[in-house]
């Protein structure tokens, strides 16, 4: 299990797509916190920067959590700046 599959990546995509904006215009990493030595890690965080305004903004990651869910609300509620309509 990664933090940021293609499936999540696709569906920020879409999302921002809805919201108006240019999905090009995201960088997304993701941060894993180390759980124990050699075994990879499910848990941490994906970092969402919004190049054209530099914007940056942490979202919890992992099992029971929704960061694509949480950049959309952050999308909608103009958290990034205005969309590119």
């Amino acid at each position: 299990m990664s933090l940021l599959d293609q499936a999540a990546r696709d569906d920020f995509a879409m999302l921002a797509t809805a919201a108006g904006f240019n999905p090009t215009d995201f960088e997304i990493t993701a941060i894993e916190d180390p759980s124990a030595p050699g075994a990879p890690s499910v848990h941490g965080h994906v970092i969402v920067v919004r190049r054209s305004n530099g914007f940056r903004k942490s979202y919890p990651a992992g099992p029971g959590t929704s960061w694509v869910l949480a950049v959309e609300e952050d999308l909608k509620s103009g958290a990034f700046g205005a969309p590119w309509l």
